[in-house]
């Protein structure tokens, strides 16, 4: 019987529905996939025997929807958790790409010619997008998790070497073949990733994906090289023979399994995001109005009860200067004042954005710099955590004497991974914006006891958008950054013009830098200072 490459693809696809895509969800941690995967693909597999037609795509249904479901909720972590880290953005689009895979798959079940290509080429193309688009592309996300920027690089060529060849299909030569060649390059970083892992299974895994490398860049410059053929078989054939089976099998199929059998990896990136949401008008009343505010006792007076709370590996407490922590502890018990410095270019925006944060009673940013004696209110109340949706919310609200709100956020915090997060979330209409930061050290602070709050540290720090939809919030992450620097008023560490304008009886001073999309837009200097003690 003479083997063709038909029969090798149908059986490299079958391969790749039955078996290695469970282990892929596996690998990535899709765990409620995995079963449904398992289910759907013993029919979409056996497909692979059917003649094209209407049983045949009936067959692989439910294994598109499965990939395609799969590729709607790693395209939302995209857009919720940003560009990075690189290793979790090419995950996601190793199953993205699956999608795709599966689009080539329904279309070669049906008999359609996409893109007007023959069944042979949509069969080569289902094959080429389940190996080298969704495994080649998860695996290579895996391998650079935890590892250098190399291995981040290699992950990032092989991601972009599947766009360029599903341009190259239906585009000129010189994209084909340099989509071919991108792919190659970053088969072979992954193969040498494996390779040097020195995990028995990883090593085979990684020999065969550098042998089908060669071959796979022998035959993309094959108008530049030597014909390679096995066996008297054509070159096509011998290419879907030997290409087919150390990529899909002896690759994909050993380094998914290897991976799989590993511990499972974190869950998908999920900070405890609030459940608050607002209508058109916010304003100073907005949780006392919904019925939100609570009085339990003691009543909190700070950001948060205790700054330990804010803990982790990098950050010891008992360094922080004992007036940053009472400023934190007990927010309620000082009086603020802010100094805008709005950067060139940007001063047009604030005061349109001034009119819009006036008309909604949140996130009103001051244009000019505050006296000190407008009478400016800070209140400090804990709201209802059911309503919330995290433990132990308060809420920090800021108005100016006539009763409009500066601001109105609810504080809370969490830990992920050991590593604890100050979570604010500022009520807005249909969600909320929420601002995600970590405490540390000052560099700069010496051992004066000056800290940094940033949402530009990685982990769970940034902002997003979180917008409230069918009962479920779904977060978008947003170009903007922020970082909060706080020093003690005598830190001869701290910015002198900052130190300078502080009123004498500050405690506390800061400095709040916000960027949009890299482009540093407003400085906010703070002096916070400790309110009169009540009479007994």
């Amino acid at each position: 019987m003479t083997v063709t490459a038909v029969d090798v693809a149908r059986a490299v696809v079958a391969v790749s529905i039955v078996v290695s895509t469970p282990l892929l969800l596996r690998a990535l941690g899709r765990g409620r996939a995995v079963r449904v995967a398992l289910v759907a693909g013993i029919p979409a597999g056996a497909s692979m025997a059917l003649e094209p037609g209407a049983l045949a795509v009936a067959a692989v249904v439910p294994y598109a929807f499965v990939c395609t479901w799969c590729a709607a909720t790693a395209a939302g972590q995209v857009v919720a958790r940003g560009l990075r880290p690189v290793s979790e953005l090419v995950a996601s689009l190793a199953l993205v790409y699956l999608a795709g895979a599966v689009v080539w798959l329904v279309a070669h079940r049906a008999g359609h010619a996409l893109l007007g290509y023959p069944p042979l080429w949509v069969l080569l193309t289902t094959a080429h997008f389940h190996v080298a688009g969704a495994y080649l592309t998860g695996i290579a996300a895996l391998r650079a998790r935890d590892r250098s920027r190399l291995a981040a690089g290699i992950a990032l060529i092989v991601a972009i070497g599947i766009p360029l060849t599903a341009l190259g299909i239906d585009g000129p030569r010189w994209l084909e073949t340099s989509a071919a060649l991108a792919t190659t390059l970053g088969g072979i970083g992954v193969a040498v990733l494996s390779i040097r892992s020195r995990e028995p299974l990883q090593v085979i895994a990684g020999g065969s994906l550098l042998a089908a490398m060669v071959l796979a860049g022998m035959y993309a410059l094959r108008g530049h090289v030597a014909v390679f053929t096995i066996a008297g078989l054509d070159p096509l054939t011998s290419m879907a023979v030997t290409h087919g089976i150390l990529d899909g099998v002896g690759f994909a199929l050993v380094a998914l399994a290897a991976l799989a059998l590993a511990p499972p990896p974190p869950p998908p990136f999920a900070p405890p995001f609030s459940r608050l949401r607002a209508g058109l008008r916010i304003g100073a009343d907005f949780f006392a109005a919904r019925g939100l505010e609570r009085t339990p006792s003691p009543s909190p007076r700070g950001l948060v009860d205790a700054l330990d709370e804010l803990a982790h590996p990098s950050l010891a407490p008992a360094r922080i200067a004992p007036a940053i922590r009472a400023f934190y502890e007990r927010t309620h018990d000082h009086s603020l004042v802010v100094r805008p410095h709005w950067r060139a270019g940007f001063r047009g925006g604030a005061r349109l954005w001034a009119r819009i944060a006036r008309r909604l009673g949140q996130l009103q940013l001051p244009v000019t710099a505050e006296r000190g004696d407008e009478g400016i209110t800070s209140r400090i109340v804990a709201i209802d955590p059911a309503a919330d949706g995290r433990p132990s919310p308060r809420a920090w609200i800021r108005t100016f004497a006539d009763g409009r709100a500066m601001y109105v956020a609810a504080y809370a915090t969490h830990v992920t991974a050991g590593t604890a997060y100050m979570n604010i979330a500022f009520p807005l209409p249909g969600g909320h914006l929420a601002s995600i930061l970590r405490l540390d050290h000052l560099p700069t602070g010496g051992d004066t006891g000056a800290v940094i709050l940033s949402t530009r540290i990685g982990g769970d720090a940034g902002i997003w958008l979180c917008l409230r939809l069918f009962g479920r919030v779904v977060p978008v992450r947003l170009p903007l950054a922020e970082t909060i620097a706080v020093w003690t008023r005598d830190d001869p560490a701290a910015p002198d013009e900052l130190r300078a304008l502080a009123p004498v009886a500050a405690t506390t001073i800061a400095r709040h830098d916000l960027w949009l999309c890299g482009l540093h837009y407003l400085t906010l200097d703070y002096a916070m200072t400790p309110l009169p003690a009540s009479p007994a």
